[in-house]
């Protein structure tokens, strides 16, 4: 059965996306995984006993039941002689593999706080995950209670065979809450190993039944932004809050079809590519924006760099549909660090190149004082405006170390999604190469 991932288009087409924001909680995700665990014929759910909790079901006729969010009797659980905890969570791994105490309040703070910022771009929102996942594991440890995510019964001829009791985590899992799982809830008098499994490795063995609801949970999972796929052209057809995660992942497999060189991430949602072969050219970037695909082209990226591109380059015209300029003069502290608020120059691009081959004398390593200097000389000629002098001259007054003065040229191209749909991956890998063809010749670089 084909999954054509139409819920990407419109997620609300997916039979497990809710309308409102609680798409992301543990819970839909563990109802989701019991619907399509139900929605199983008995060859189906054989393997998928065997392929995720490790147990294989005898021969026979299966029947089975499921509880969600509540908790059956344990003298039902007492009817199984087969009983398995079942932890899933996106890392499907348990706090403390590293030596984590996890019993120190002030470590699982600062354990969540890095998992809210992975994950959570609000501040607001961060401090709130941390609170409310930190007070959950506080109030299971304080009162050992035990009800877990859901449950699942197998019988085999009409005989108890199997119970699985199950918890998802959207993070690493609590140790301390499996424990009184096994103990509390399944009655181990032992207290057994969970089986402990990734979000990535429900979806690829649900993707690989041919199942209407275990295709969907696929889609949700991508949706959510939990499992990835390997159509570029599907990828960028996707809804907005979703597209560039999916998307990031293609980037340096692009770049690998376009030019040679280390690949990495720059940013995150940029890929690059670096490059030693052009005399002042040093990276290839592919920024994956929320409407379009970038190539980033960034010329003269160090003070000697930039000497040398404008000692060869008198103009620049370049006439592409695709083909957006951008000066992107500014400053840097001579450790590397971009001053930010140094951005702003307003010129064209043959006014900027004119600009600064005439003034080439003051591209070179300055004082704090000397960089106020010519931020004061570029606004009495009009080419920053004066908040962009107030900006710089506030943010260096007082400052002691070196600055750097950068007069780069990037040159950017652009193809918005429904174009790179249509060209795929190799068709826009070519495309870029032919751009970038065009950027190196103009820049007078082959």
């Amino acid at each position: 059965m084909e999954n054509k991932f139409i819920g990407l288009r419109d997620p609300h087409l997916n039979v497990f996306y809710t309308y409102g924001d609680k798409n992301h909680l543990e819970n839909n995700i563990t109802k989701a995984f019991v619907n399509v665990l139900e929605s199983l014929d008995d060859e189906q759910l054989r393997k998928v006993v065997k392929e995720l909790f490790n147990y294989n079901l005898p021969d026979g006729v299966l029947s089975n039941d499921y509880y969600l969010q509540r908790k059956p009797s344990m003298d039902l659980v007492e009817k199984y002689p087969n009983r398995i905890l079942f932890a899933f969570s996106p890392t499907g791994k348990p706090r403390g593999i590293n030596g984590i105490d996890t019993k120190e309040v002030s470590v699982l703070r600062e354990e969540l706080s890095k998992i809210a910022k992975e994950t959570i771009d609000n501040k607001e929102e961060q401090k709130q995950f941390v609170e409310e996942e930190l007070k959950k594991i506080m109030d299971a440890r304080k009162d050992n209670g035990s009800i877990p995510d859901g449950w699942l019964f197998i019988d085999v001829n009409n005989k108890p065979e199997l119970v699985v009791a199950m918890e998802n985590k959207l993070h690493d899992l609590d140790q301390t809450q499996l424990y009184n799982h096994s103990v509390k809830s399944l009655l181990s008098v032992d207290k057994k190993i969970p089986t402990y499994e990734k979000y990535s490795r429900i979806t690829e063995l649900f993707g690989s039944i041919d199942s209407f609801l275990g295709n969907q949970f696929v889609e949700y999972m991508v949706i959510l932004g939990y499992e990835k796929i390997k159509d570029f052209s599907l990828a960028c057809q996707a809804v907005e809050q979703v597209k560039q995660d999916l998307l990031i992942d293609f980037g340096n497999d692009i770049l690998d079809l376009v030019h040679e060189g280390k690949k990495d991430k720059r940013e995150k949602y940029m890929a690059r590519c670096h490059v030693d072969e052009y005399a002042y050219l040093r990276e290839i970037n592919l920024k994956f924006n929320k409407e379009d695909i970038e190539l980033w082209l960034s010329f003269g990226a160090t003070q000697d760099h930039a000497r040398k591109m404008l000692s060869k380059i008198d103009r620049i015209h370049i006439y592409d549909k695709n083909f957006y300029s951008g000066q992107t003069f500014h400053l840097m502290y001579y450790r590397g660090r971009i001053i930010w608020d140094s951005y702003g120059v307003n010129m064209d691009l043959g006014e900027y190149i004119a600009y600064w081959k005439e003034n080439i004398d003051l591209v070179k390593t300055s004082t704090p004082e000397e960089a106020i200097a010519l931020y004061k000389k570029l606004k009495n000629d009009n080419k920053i405006n004066d908040k962009t002098y107030e900006k710089v001259a506030k943010r260096l007054t007082g400052k002691k170390n070196d600055i750097l003065v950068i007069p780069e040229i990037s040159l950017v191209f652009k193809w918005p999604y429904d174009e790179a749909s249509k060209l795929g991956i190799n068709g826009l890998a070519d495309s870029i190469k032919e751009k970038l063809k065009v950027a190196l010749t103009e820049m007078k670089l082959i």
